[in-house]
């Protein structure tokens, strides 16, 4: 909760989550915001606010990233401010101009959101996408980085919200959020990893928004020419790269950074072609350094887990790696991978406790350890959210008589099944593959399950 104080009054306000915009008008100064002060004085420069007014959660957490480059042929002091919205904000770090140009577009609003009329994009555009896309279910799995999960309102960015969850990409949790960004004199580029991590926001969720079970939570790297913010390269890579997975980039143009896999991958800094990767045994949520001792290079890596947005699926560990050219020391053994699909809520259940039947829009009671007898439209609103069964089984999707809305169960993304169920009624499916099968509410897409075929 953040708060304000009040000093005539003496009293404290605190306002609701970040997504909740009802109480606090205007731009928010100075919340999203870089700051210019004077090193020997204190004295305030000049400021720039990438997100005014934010509902998102989409906060510039990072560190910016001071260069010395030509813009149009002039040498330029410049700060790249980097963002969770994929977007780079290039300002002369003297004055806090722009020289290749920041334009206040103007953006959906929700009065009783005190939305602010525009928002800042870059002329030159982002480096990652911004808007989700209804991929058509069962065409490719996984598809596309910013593919929907299924009955969500999609929107794009600063598409306001109030009580019905809008989908949004790269999320609160994506972008470049909590990595480390490099500049390499030798190329002259700025490199950061980034996440996929869609977010969905209304008042309806906690914290900072939902981020919909089932979705697949991946990243890549990108590279920026700062001179011209225009991307030089990018590659898609299986983890989101978000979340202190910090770049080192060296004279001899090697680009190093870690995964939540526990592998250190060396790529060439002019092309993002992978050249080397060493398994440490835990994934990696730290900046690679490099250093020098009696004339010999090293690199280092600290090992030690991490928790976003993998949760307990991520290895853990305490490991402290150095390398040097012709090291001879071997890698670690290779850990369980993250999951990289948004779990879940709620633990396994065996098909042969429960009849093989899923309660749509149901929770347990968790007294009885039945199914309630209140209709829900909770994430765990699926009774049990989580099946186990073999293959071959047939299992049963019910409505119960006494709820008063129609439900309904879309799996995603293969698409075996989509179906509507008015109160009283319900639906068989036989899953005949191995795999994990998820599926989501047609009525409300926050209740989300399951079903782990063996």
């Amino acid at each position: 909760m953040r708060h304000a104080r009040q000093p005539a009054r003496r009293r404290a306000h605190g306002s609701n989550s970040s997504q909740d915009g009802s109480r606090r008008g205007g731009q928010n100064l100075f919340a999203n915001s870089i700051v210019a002060l004077d090193l020997k004085t204190g004295a305030y420069r000049w400021h720039f606010q990438s997100v005014h007014h934010d509902i998102w959660d989409m906060d510039n957490s990072m560190s910016p990233v001071l260069v010395d480059v030509r813009v149009r042929g002039r040498m330029r002091k410049l700060v790249v401010y980097g963002s969770k919205s994929g977007m780079y904000f290039i300002l002369d770090r003297t004055d806090g101009s722009a020289p290749l140009g920041i334009d206040e577009v103007p953006v959906p609003q929700e009065p009783r959101q005190k939305t602010w009329p525009t928002q800042p994009f870059p002329r030159q555009g982002g480096w990652t996408e911004q808007r989700v896309v209804d991929q058509p279910l069962g065409t490719s799995v996984p598809g596309e980085p910013n593919r929907a999960v299924p009955n969500y309102v999609k929107g794009a960015l600063y598409d306001p919200h109030w009580d019905v969850p809008i989908l949004s990409i790269p999320g609160h949790g994506g972008g470049a959020d909590w990595n480390h960004q490099s500049f390499s004199h030798s190329t002259g580029l700025v490199y950061t990893g980034f996440g996929y991590v869609a977010a969905a926001h209304s008042l309806t969720e906690a914290s900072n928004g939902l981020r919909p079970p089932g979705e697949y939570q991946t990243g890549g790297i990108v590279a920026v020419d700062p001179g011209t913010n225009k991307v030089r390269w990018k590659k898609r890579m299986p983890y989101s790269l978000a979340h202190g997975n910090g770049i080192l980039t060296t004279a001899s143009d090697l680009l190093y950074i870690g995964q939540p896999d526990g592998n250190l991958l060396c790529l060439d800094a002019r092309t993002g072609r992978e050249l080397w990767r060493f398994q440490t045994g835990a994934s990696i949520s730290s900046s690679p350094i490099a250093y020098e001792v009696d004339g010999v290079q090293y690199i280092a890596v600290y090992a030690g887990g991490t928790g976003i947005p993998y949760g307990e699926s991520a290895p853990r560990g305490d490991f402290l790696w150095a390398f040097r050219l012709g090291g001879t020391v071997p890698p670690a053994p290779t850990p369980p991978p993250p999951v990289i699909r948004r779990p879940v809520a709620g633990g396994p259940v065996e098909g042969s406790a429960v009849n093989n039947t899923v309660v749509l829009a149901r929770t347990y009671n968790a007294t009885t350890g039945q199914v309630g007898t209140t209709e829900s439209t909770a994430m765990n609103a699926m009774a049990p959210t989580h099946l186990r069964v073999p293959v071959g089984t047939t299992v049963t999707f019910v409505n119960p008589a006494d709820n008063a809305n129609e439900h309904g169960a879309t799996q995603f993304f293969e698409g075996l099944f989509d179906v509507r169920l008015r109160p009283g009624e319900s639906f068989q499916y036989t899953f005949t593959e191995k795999g994990e099968y998820f599926f989501n509410d047609s009525y409300s897409p926050r209740p989300t399950g399951k079903v782990e075929v063996y």
